[in-house]
C-alpha cells in the first residue's frame, strides 16, 4: 500500500509543481484541484486521514475562489472567506490527534487564502508560506513523495516567482 500511496503522491507532486509554472491564475487553481485529487488519495492510503480531510476541505474553496470575479461571489468575498476558514479549521480540530495535526490545517489556510489574490505572485508568495509546514507533516506521516515534493514546490514557487517578475521588468524596459 505504501508503494502505491508514493506513486500517487508522485503525481500529485509533479501536477502541484506544474500549477506554479502556468501563467494564469485560473490555470494554477484547475491544476492544484486536481493535484489535491491525488493527495486525497494518498493520505486515504497512508491512513492520515487529516491530511486527505484538509486537502477535501481544499478543493471546493479552490473552487469558489476561481469564481471570485462572479458578482455574487464577490459581493460576499469576505463573508466566504471566513466561512470556508472556519469550516476547514473546525473539520480539522474534529481530526485533531496532535500537534502534528495542526500542521496540515495551517497549510491549507494558507493556500485557499492565496487563492483569493488577484495578483498571481501573491498567489504564488502566499503559496510558498504553506510548504515547510506540508513538508514537516509529509515527513512525519510517511508521505515521503509528498515531503520532496514540498521541497521542490518551494523550488518552483521561488523559480515561478523570479522568471515572471523577470519577464515583467523586461517588458517594463521595453516600455522605456
Amino acid at each position: 500500500m505504501k508503494i502505491i500511496a508514493f506513486i500517487v503522491g508522485a503525481c500529485a507532486v509533479a501536477l502541484f509543481l506544474l500549477c506554479f509554472q502556468l501563467k494564469k491564475r485560473e490555470n494554477i487553481i484547475i491544476c492544484n484541484i486536481i493535484s489535491r485529487t491525488l493527495y486525497i488519495i494518498q493520505y486515504c492510503l497512508l491512513g492520515e486521514f487529516i491530511g486527505a480531510a484538509m486537502d477535501i476541505s481544499a478543493i471546493p474553496s479552490s473552487a469558489i475562489a476561481a469564481k471570485k470575479d462572479n458578482k455574487l461571489v464577490s459581493r460576499f468575498k469576505i463573508p466566504i472567506i471566513i466561512l470556508v476558514n472556519v469550516i476547514i479549521v473546525a473539520i480539522g480540530l474534529a481530526l485533531y490527534t496532535s500537534a502534528i495535526s495542526l500542521l496540515p490545517i495551517f497549510a491549507v489556510i494558507l493556500e485557499t487564502v492565496a487563492l483569493w489574490f488577484t495578483k498571481e505572485r501573491v498567489v504564488r508568495i502566499v503559496s510558498l508560506t504553506a510548504q515547510p509546514m506540508w513538508f514537516l507533516y509529509n515527513l512525519l506521516c510517511g508521505a515521503y513523495a509528498s515531503a520532496i515534493g514540498n521541497a521542490l514546490a518551494s523550488v518552483s514557487i521561488i523559480v515561478a516567482l523570479l522568471r515572471y517578475k523577470n519577464k515583467e521588468q523586461n517588458e517594463q524596459m521595453k516600455g522605456i
